[in-house]
């Protein structure tokens, strides 16, 4: 299971880099509940992703408010751990 979601967290970075659609990706959700994950590779993966989003759009300044906190308040704990 855990090869799965990472092969697909990198199948959706290398969609979402070469894509002029950024903005249609509506699963933010599901991320912000894999950076809760106890496997570093898991969360390794997502940083990945929303790097590549980071890097190429301006789709997490765009993003719900309420999305937006949950994913600045998982980036604050990671880092703070």
């Amino acid at each position: 299971m855990k090869t799965l979601v990472l092969d697909i967290l990198h199948f959706t970075a290398l969609l979402i880099e070469h894509s002029y659609s950024r903005h249609l990706y509506n699963s933010i959700e599901y991320l912000i509940m894999l950076l809760q994950s106890s496997d570093v590779h898991i969360v390794l993966g997502v940083l990945s992703l929303l790097y590549v989003f980071s890097k190429r759009s301006n789709f997490i300044t765009r993003i719900q408010h309420d999305r937006k906190q949950a994913l600045i308040g998982r980036l604050i704990y990671l880092a703070e751990v």
